[in-house]
């Protein structure tokens, strides 16, 4: 039987827990149509979660009765940040879908020489992360940085960092293993990076992803597999 699973931030958990947040019994009373006596799991987004049963449904609230919170056993503690330029709406949803999905633990949205598109909707993608988190059974939700460019990214790397950028020119993925658990991906637009970034970035590890050229939301779907569960 499916557990459905709800991440409400900084949700205080004890035995009883009355819940009025509108998105939440929205989901519960009109999308998924629950009902009394059925187990659902609620997590705090930090990464501890509780499971529980229902005891009352209400048009304006939810009520359980809930366990003792633990440590989400499907969380990593690798933490990845992907740099991403911003691509296409539909693409980059799709690509901050799919990386939520993977496991990366922050999403940043870059603007390139490149890049056409200077801003995302942060409230669709902030959804669109939460979801995400949810429906894979993470107990926490990535954060959604604001955009920036190269430069400002760079400055906010450090020695504890393993850093990467994707390009086709760059070294065999299957030949590189990252040795810290702190790790950054940089993904370049749909026109591919200027040469002039990629001199600017010769103190990141370029990594090819092969010999095709991919569609910028593959190379970050397949960058953010390889850096979560690369060990």
């Amino acid at each position: 039987m499916k557990v459905h699973r709800f991440i409400i931030k900084n949700i205080a958990f004890q035995p009883i827990i009355e819940i009025t947040d509108r998105v939440f019994v929205h989901q519960i009373h009109t999308v998924l149509g629950l009902r009394v006596g059925e187990t659902i799991e609620l997590c705090d987004g930090r990464g501890m979660c509780a499971r529980g049963e229902i005891t009352a449904i209400s048009k304006n609230s939810v009520a359980g009765s809930f366990e003792a919170p633990q440590k989400n056993s499907r969380d990593t503690d690798i933490e990845v940040t992907l740099y991403a330029a911003i691509i296409k709406r539909d693409n980059f949803e799709l690509l901050a879908q799919k990386a939520t999905e993977i496991g990366v633990s922050k999403i940043v949205p870059l603007i390139t020489r490149r890049t056409i598109k200077m801003s995302v909707n942060r409230s669709r993608l902030q959804t669109i992360l939460r979801e995400a988190a949810e429906q894979s059974g993470r107990g926490v939700v990535p954060v959604l940085g604001e955009a920036t460019t190269i430069e400002r990214a760079c400055m906010e790397l450090d020695r504890n960092t393993d850093a990467y950028i994707f390009d086709e020119a760059g070294d065999e993925l299957h030949g590189v293993t990252p040795t810290k658990k702190i790790r950054a991906l940089f993904i370049g637009p749909e026109g591919g990076w200027e040469p002039g970034e990629l001199e600017q970035l010769t103190h990141l590890k370029k990594i090819s992803l092969g010999r095709g050229i991919l569609r910028a939301e593959t190379a970050a779907i397949i960058a953010t597999h390889w850096a979560v569960t690369t060990i």
